[in-house]
């Protein structure tokens, strides 16, 4: 079984990390993290680009439309299979970037739209062929248990936004909501989200 969690957004940013119990006590280890803080070396099929953090240092990643690159970005750590853990953005007619933002720079990964006609409705956050303006993180989860999800976005709008939060156990046939995450009221602005 993969679990799939989805951020049904329209601008913000995101910094990610799952989390699971491993052990009768219940102290958390990370399964995966995604800084967004490193170079990447990219391997492109089509339109699709895969990213792997390397060590060369941090590197921008313009300003993409993803009509033109849909974007996979490997975790910068992680306790399984690299390959097998992804987050990728979607927005059907907007664009995506690595950036860094503010004097002590926070790295992220920005999606960037200003269609207010695409975000998807409350009442459809179930609907999977409904999701549009997300971020989104896939990786299998069989063997964990008591997973706890933790990011933070960063609103580009100054208010605050409430983003969905939405998740799949298969493969994205069909979606839970757990409850609204309200996002930092600007972009140099987190608030943790944690989702147990």
């Amino acid at each position: 079984m993969n679990k799939t969690a989805a951020l049904l957004t329209h601008v913000g940013t995101l910094l990610l990390m799952l989390l699971c119990n491993t052990s009768a006590m219940a102290s958390q280890t990370a399964v995966a993290r995604w800084f967004f803080s490193t170079g990447y070396d990219v391997e492109k099929s089509g339109s699709t680009a895969t990213y792997t953090p390397n060590t060369l240092g941090w590197s921008q990643i313009s300003n993409t439309a993803w009509k033109t690159t849909q974007p996979y970005f490997l975790p910068n750590e992680c306790a399984m299979v690299p390959e097998d853990c992804k987050v990728t953005v979607h927005t059907s007619n907007g664009k995506w970037q690595v950036t860094s933002s503010g004097s002590n720079p926070n790295y992220l990964l920005r999606l960037n739209t200003a269609s207010i006609d695409k975000f998807t409705a409350k009442a459809d956050y179930t609907d999977g062929s409904k999701h549009d303006q997300y971020f989104e993180m896939t990786m299998p989860t069989t063997s964990l248990r008591n997973i706890r999800l933790n990011f933070a976005i960063g609103d580009g709008s100054s208010s605050s936004t409430k983003f969905g939060v939405v998740y799949s156990v298969d493969g994205g046939q069909s979606w839970t909501v757990l409850n609204d995450y309200t996002a930092g009221a600007h972009w140099n602005t987190y608030v943790d989200a944690n989702y147990d």
